[in-house]
């Protein structure tokens, strides 16, 4: 498991790192299947899986962070999450360069979904990266409001439908979901079966490689995320902020990073 890492970001986004329910069910297809037939075509023995030719997974930062990862930042509110999941996406799309001690691997087509800041700060923040790649999109829940006067909730399964219509058109590599509070409504954030409508389209997103992080809050003991665990069983990676006391920080934010699971870790 990664060590703890403390960042440093000086708004906007400059950053420094020390050493140290619609109701009906969607379909994937409209024929009939004969699941045994799947079983037997799909199933193969050790001998077969040993000789398999399989590429090797594009890595994106580090060797953490892979495509079709699903990935959590958490914090409690004010830490920094949202500033430092803002940068990381504009790191991605330029794709060189460290984001702190973090080395960008290669640039990606990357989708922010903000559903709680106003847009000015997303400009203002932006404009203090020194300038965005176009390889990076963004959906605003403010415009979308405008454009529908309804709310952007993932939940709705027909959002989910048109978003992976959506990403598979405009071929987005990473999904950032801003944040998990406001951009999923109506579920029991405590309750595991609440969060299945939520599963069922992250892993429809997963299994045409692209990969999501989604930014949350931590619960009421600052230590684990929000709501229920089972969110986190299909997470490659799961990163826990906890702020710092920096005096000499006038305007940023000053925070821990640490993974608390990390599946693509070596050994």
């Amino acid at each position: 498991m990664s060590e703890a890492a403390p960042f440093e970001i000086e708004a906007p986004g400059v950053v420094a790192l020390e050493s140290s329910h619609k109701s009906s069910t969607v379909d994937e297809t409209d024929q009939t299947i004969d699941w045994l037939d799947v079983f037997k075509d799909s199933a193969f023995n050790g001998e077969e899986l040993l000789t398999m030719e399989l590429p090797r997974r594009r890595y994106f930062v580090g060797e953490w962070f892979a495509e079709a990862d699903l990935g959590f930042i958490y914090a409690a509110r004010g830490v920094g999450k949202t500033l430092l999941s803002q940068a990381l996406a504009n790191h991605l799309s330029i794709g060189e360069g460290k984001l702190g001690e973090w080395t960008i691997k290669e640039a990606a087509n990357v989708l922010y979904i903000d559903g709680e800041m106003p847009l000015k700060t997303i400009q203002e923040r932006a404009r203090g990266f020194g300038g965005l790649s176009p390889k990076i999109r963004y959906i605003h829940h403010q415009l979308v409001f405008e454009r529908t006067n309804g709310d952007l909730n993932l939940a709705d399964l027909e959002i989910q439908e048109a978003l992976v219509h959506y990403i598979e058109k405009e071929d987005i590599e990473i999904v950032f979901l801003d944040n998990l509070s406001t951009l999923v409504q109506g579920l029991r954030e405590d309750k595991a079966d609440d969060w299945e409508v939520m599963a069922r389209f992250l892993l429809r997103l997963r299994r045409r490689g692209v990969a999501v992080v989604i930014i949350a809050h931590s619960g009421k003991d600052a230590t684990n995320l929000r709501g229920t665990s089972k969110k986190e069983d299909p997470a490659s990676w799961v990163i826990r902020l906890v702020e710092r006391d920096d005096p000499k920080m006038e305007n940023g934010a000053s925070f821990l990073s640490e993974f608390t699971k990390d599946r693509n870790a070596a050994g």
